[in-house]
């Protein structure tokens, strides 16, 4: 509020003084003249070049000030009609900080401290659970556990296998109700928010997922969310943010262009994009060998790849067991975020409310 009315009385101060100095230098000799011989010929006073007015030095003064004169009311003008948005109220943890979560916590994180030998193994279910039942196998066999970014239609579809992953100890996210499309990526290549998504749009998706989660299981999911297709913007995630979610990513490293995408979900062999089961596991063994290796990382596959051969999946265990062999221990993501921001408010101890 002090920051706006500061501003506010910036602007004001310029007009006046810009005006002033107009007044004081040109009242007396041209306002009267400038504006019958404006009228009279239909020319703007900031454009009339008459005689009368001398050289352009002359001049000066008066462009100069209602110059200043305009700029101000623009500037006043732009500010009233397109108020900057009041930071959003989100929740605080009373007790310990009287600064809002959304400035302890970023709205998106896609990698963790790279100090540590942490690294984040996700999953995302959208609708169908293909290859569900054997990466769960696989994780249990080697006490992994891990976040499950998970859809609303995939609780619904597939109830039984939802309380697994949670007998199992893994760590539930939300995927949104339906898996939309939230920007406007796949026909211009930009994250522009798609005319339909609005910040109810993003709020129905996500509380109806909680919904049914807590439906099933009576539980709360964890405050983490991934878009679908990893479309998301600054007014995505904050709308998300309001609600108390925390956007995860994976790590990329743009410079190298490496990525712990896996591409898994990729099935067409002639895509350029596609890649074997074997190069998958490369893809993830090697990233980042000339830098910070794995630390910190955050890996995304799929609980289904719609793949018949060569799926990712058949990998998984080599990949889990090789980076053990290197030292990385495989923590939930809600766990990567507090050894990251030791510092900070530790993550919400309770997931946004089931309304």
């Amino acid at each position: 509020m002090i920051a706006r009315l500061l501003y506010v009385s910036c602007i004001v101060s310029v007009f006046a003084v810009s005006l002033l100095i107009h007044l004081v230098l040109n009242a007396k000799r041209y306002l009267m003249w400038s504006l019958v011989k404006g009228a009279r010929g239909g020319r703007l006073l900031f454009y009339h070049t008459g005689s009368g007015l001398g050289h352009f030095r002359e001049r000066l003064p008066y462009i100069g000030g209602l110059s200043g004169c305009m700029a101000s009311m623009v500037a006043l003008y732009v500010y009233i009609l397109y108020p900057q948005a009041p930071p959003p109220a989100i929740y605080m943890k009373k007790g310990i900080s009287h600064i809002p979560t959304y400035r302890i916590f970023p709205p998106h994180v896609s990698r963790g401290s790279i100090n540590s030998m942490e690294v984040a193994l996700t999953f995302d279910g959208g609708n169908d659970a293909g290859e569900a039942e054997e990466i769960l196998h696989i994780l249990r066999a080697r006490g992994t556990k891990t976040t499950i970014f998970l859809t609303g239609e995939f609780i619904r579809r597939h109830p039984a296998m939802v309380k697994r992953m949670l007998e199992d100890g893994h760590e539930i996210g939300n995927h949104t109700m339906t898996h939309p499309h939230l920007t406007t990526y796949t026909t211009n290549f930009k994250h522009h928010t798609m005319p339909s998504v609005t910040r109810e749009f993003i709020e129905e998706e996500l509380k109806e997922t909680e919904r049914l989660f807590h439906h099933l299981t009576g539980r709360k999911m964890a405050p983490l969310w991934r878009a679908p297709y990893g479309e998301i913007n600054d007014e995505i995630l904050g709308w998300a943010h309001e609600l108390g979610y925390i956007h995860v990513g994976w790590t990329t490293n743009y410079r190298k262009r490496e990525t712990l995408d896996s591409l898994d979900w990729v099935k067409d062999p002639s895509s350029r994009f596609y890649l074997t089961a074997d190069e998958i596991k490369e893809r993830i063994l090697n990233f980042g060998k000339e830098d910070h290796g794995l630390r910190g990382g955050i890996i995304l596959m799929h609980l289904d790849t719609g793949r018949k051969k060569d799926r990712a999946s058949e990998r998984l265990g080599d990949i889990i067991d090789t980076l053990k062999e290197e030292g990385y221990r495989f923590v939930k993501v809600s766990e990567l975020l507090k050894n990251t921001y030791p510092d900070r408010l530790a993550l919400k101890d309770k997931a946004p409310p089931i309304p």
